[in-house]
């Protein structure tokens, strides 16, 4: 079994990290003049407010659906009290209850 060579030779590929990347912006961004250092200040609040704007609206559309979904629990007699009107009239309460399997007739 024979591994495919590329024509002159081996291909090497060097591997930056994007951290290392990173690292070198900020470097160039301290080494630059008063200008290039409000410009960059202001990239990053132009990109964090929006992004922090829409976080808070995620957050509170969140809240707004669970409290929805418990008034429409609540307003539909969901839950474990039985709802605004309580049990309805001539059902057995907790105490009467047993535990017997009803059979429906044939």
């Amino acid at each position: 079994m024979s591994s495919f060579q590329p024509p002159g030779g081996p291909t090497f590929v060097r591997v930056v990290s994007v951290g290392r990347r990173m690292q070198d912006g900020w470097k160039q961004v301290d080494r630059g003049g008063p200008i290039k250092r409000f410009l960059a200040g202001l990239l990053v609040l132009l990109l964090a407010i929006p992004i922090l704007f829409f976080a808070i609206i995620m957050v509170l559309v969140l809240l707004a659906l669970g409290l929805a979904s418990a008034l429409v629990t609540f307003a539909f007699g969901g839950g474990r009290r039985g709802g605004p009107g309580g049990p309805p009239p001539g059902a057995p309460s907790a105490s009467d209850r047993e535990n017997v399997r009803v059979i429906p007739r044939r």
